[in-house]
């Protein structure tokens, strides 16, 4: 029997994915709020975002069948700056800092946790 955290995270992984496939077929705007964030709750803040909160989405049972490097290394191709760039151009100017800031932290989050798979 499912717990009922066990269907919000699954319901949250749903959100997130489809949310990409929306983000990268639209030309809309981009503020903060607008990025789909690799957690289970969405930040309303940079200072929200966190290392441990990142982790725990991108590692969890959602992504059944891969590995958890798989997760860490399917996660980075959309997390990297240099990819995530693609979209900076539909970026808000008074929210690009912000955006280029989480985008940041969630691409070192993501690197040191493939690291440590690593060793």
């Amino acid at each position: 029997m499912r717990t009922r955290r066990q269907e919000l995270e699954r319901e949250a992984g749903r959100r997130y994915e489809a949310r990409w496939v929306e983000l990268l077929s639209s030309e809309e705007t981009l503020g903060f709020r607008d990025v789909p964030w690799p957690m289970f709750s969405q930040p309303r803040s940079l200072e929200e975002l966190s290392e441990a909160k990142v982790a725990k989405f991108v590692l969890s049972p959602l992504h059944a069948g891969e590995t958890r490097r798989d997760k860490i290394r399917n996660a980075l191709k959309r997390w990297h700056p240099d990819r995530f760039g693609r979209l900076s151009g539909r970026v808000k100017e008074e929210e690009k800092e912000a955006i280029e800031d989480g985008v940041g932290i969630v691409a070192r989050c993501l690197n040191d946790l493939l690291e440590r798979e690593s060793q």
